[in-house]
Order: structure tokens, then C-alpha cells, then sequence
């Protein structure tokens, strides 16, 4: 029988005390760094690239139900909001998803929103799936000329996707055209214009 030297022993269990701390901090900080329980709520006949702009002095705060904010994204794609980015671990699927996507018929109802399978065998045809874009910015005027994600006028933002087959028919496309950085440029424009007033 290998018995080691009492030298190494007490490294070995130093080591493994060590990751099991390691590995309870790690699994505690993402339990605890969970991102508020959100629902984005889009019209029915809705496809396409949407946006949720944050920190906008212009923008509305969203109400709550049953303790979750309910962000509701108007028809023309850009949602724009005084309260800071959403941040955290987020889960989409499981019993309490921090996530969840609604599409609302003119009557109110609600029809749930799948996330896009990671496989394309996995897809339905004639379901309806969201999927996350990301988060980014787009940069403000600088005194110095140029512009920053650091200026005082740049735009936060987090993009998403809804892949509507009722409602895209060929084209994949809203009626009105494409959502994208220049309608987010030109939605907070607007909207800032209406604060100065």
C-alpha cells in the first residue's frame, strides 16, 4: 500500500479545499447575479430584429406583472427605456425562466414564444421562435470630435430576433422594412427631441 509522505498530504487537501471554495464562489456569484425576471411582449403579426434601448432619460419605465417586467415592444421594433440594461445570467427555458416572449393577438391573448432550437431538425415549420442578438452600443458626439460608447449621448441597447412564419410570408421581412441601427438612431432621436420640449 502507496501511503504519502505527510508533505504532500497537507498541499493535496489544501489544493482541494481550494477549488471546492473556488467552485461554490463561482455557482453562488451566477445564483446571484441573475438578471430580472422579463417579458417581452410583441405584436402578433411581428417578425423580424427588435430592439430594447436602456438608460434614456425620454424613455418609459415598464410596468410589472406578478413581479416581472413586462417590456412591450411596439410595431415599429425599438422599445426605449429609463432603467438601466438588463444584466445577470439569464434563462430562458426550466421551471422560472428570467425570460420569456409572448406575442399578443389584438384580442390580448398571449401565445408563448419558444427559443430557437440549436438544431435546424429540431424546428417546426409553423411554430414561432425568438432568439437572442446581443447587447451593445452605439457611440455618442465626443468634445474632441470622433464619438464613444463612453459619451453622455451614446445609445445602450439589446437586440433580439422573432422568426414568425405567419406573419413573414416570402420575404422574412416586416411590411415596413427591416429593423436596424439607423430606425434605434433615429427612435432615440425622436425621443429625446420630445424630452427637451
Amino acid at each position: 500500500m502507496l501511503v504519502l509522505p505527510a508533505v504532500l498530504a497537507l498541499p493535496i487537501v489544501v489544493i482541494a479545499a481550494a477549488l471546492a471554495m473556488l467552485y461554490l464562489w463561482l455557482f453562488w456569484n451566477l445564483y446571484l447575479n441573475r438578471a430580472d425576471p422579463h417579458t417581452y411582449l410583441l405584436p402578433a403579426d411581428y417578425s423580424g430584429v427588435f430592439f430594447v434601448v436602456f438608460d434614456e432619460e425620454c424613455g418609459i419605465d415598464p410596468s410589472v406583472e406578478s413581479g416581472r417586467l413586462m417590456l412591450t415592444i411596439p410595431p415599429e421594433g425599438v422599445l426605449i427605456l429609463k432603467r438601466p440594461p438588463l444584466s445577470g445570467w439569464i434563462h430562458d427555458s426550466g421551471p422560472n425562466p428570467e425570460r420569456e416572449v409572448y406575442t399578443v393577438a389584438a384580442d390580448g391573448t398571449r401565445t408563448r414564444v419558444e427559443r430557437l432550437p440549436e438544431s435546424k431538425d429540431q424546428r417546426r415549420a409553423s411554430a414561432i421562435y425568438f432568439g437572442s442578438g446581443g447587447a451593445g452600443s452605439i457611440g455618442g458626439p465626443m468634445p474632441g470630435g470622433g464619438s464613444s460608447s463612453k459619451s453622455p449621448l451614446a445609445i445602450s441597447y439589446r437586440d433580439m430576433f422573432l422568426i414568425n412564419p405567419q406573419a413573414r410570408g416570402d420575404t422574412g421581412l416586416r411590411a415596413s422594412g427591416r429593423v436596424g441601427v439607423g430606425h434605434v438612431k433615429a427612435a432615440v432621436a425622436a425621443c429625446r427631441a420630445q424630452d427637451v420640449r
